[in-house]
């Protein structure tokens, strides 16, 4: 079960990461 959170808490950090990437304004 810690797995599959981690997996999904991971993902979601990428998304926002590179969202940030493209838009490093929207901080």
């Amino acid at each position: 079960m810690r797995n599959l959170n981690a997996k999904a808490n991971q993902r979601v950090v990428n998304v926002i990461y590179q969202t940030r990437l493209r838009e490093p304004r929207l901080d």
